[in-house]
């Protein structure tokens, strides 16, 4: 997936959120959730953000019961509106 016609390093994050693994032993954690909102923020671009937002968290959704989308969006830099 490329955001805005740019292909760079959020491609690949955007790619990697899914096709995250699903194995017990290789859930996504907390931490894993505050490393993506922390890079997803710093895109320029809220279009950038909201992308790449909704695909992680489509993906973190799957994999961790207790993933909150509404903190999540909140630390990606956008508003709570899903």
């Amino acid at each position: 997936m490329v955001c805005n016609n740019r292909p760079g390093r959020y491609d690949l994050v955007i790619e990697t959120a899914q096709t995250a693994p699903t194995t017990k032993d290789r859930d996504m954690t907390r931490k894993h959730f505050r490393m993506m909102a922390r890079d997803i923020k710093a895109m320029e671009s809220i279009a950038d953000r909201e992308i790449a937002c909704k695909a992680f968290a489509t993906v973190a959704q799957s994999v961790n019961s207790r993933f909150d989308l509404n903190m999540f969006r909140a630390a990606c830099g956008l508003d709570n509106r899903a």
